[in-house]
């Protein structure tokens, strides 16, 4: 999505996951540690720890697209499980709402569907919006 112009506007009270990340360093001394942002969800890049991760186990990403779709599909991919370290995935997000609405500052917003990502499915899988919306959502 970012390589079309899509980008993250907010990730709520979401907060970064740290711990695991690489530290920048100066001469050998570890500094502080560099997580990855928000927007690498955006990316179509499957590496081992080239993901955004959040503390506890619900988060929130609000995107905007470039420009206004009607959306009938949405895909989420996430490492296989062999590519794992130890054949473990069990940090995939599982159960995740989409929701669209028309302007950013609005409160009415249109659910699309919820959905489940399977750790034992493919890498990348494909869901079908339950409740299409009528008008384009950006």
């Amino acid at each position: 999505l970012e390589a079309l112009g899509g980008h993250v506007i907010s990730i709520g009270c979401t907060e970064t996951y740290y711990e695991g990340a690489p530290y920048a360093s100066f001469m050998s001394v570890p500094l502080y540690r560099i997580p990855n942002p928000p927007n690498v969800a955006l990316q179509p890049d499957i590496t081992p720890g080239r993901c955004w991760a959040f503390k506890g186990s619900k988060g929130y990403l609000m995107i905007k697209l470039a420009h206004a779709v009607q959306i009938d599909g949405v895909s989420m991919e996430h490492l296989p499980r062999k590519l794992s370290l130890k054949n473990d995935i069990s940090s995939a997000p599982n159960r995740f709402t989409v929701r669209g609405v028309v302007q950013q500052e609005s409160a009415d917003n249109h659910v699309l569907g919820e959905f489940s990502y399977s750790d034992t499915g493919s890498a990348l899988q494909y869901f079908t919006v339950k409740k299409p919306s009528k008008i384009a959502l950006r």
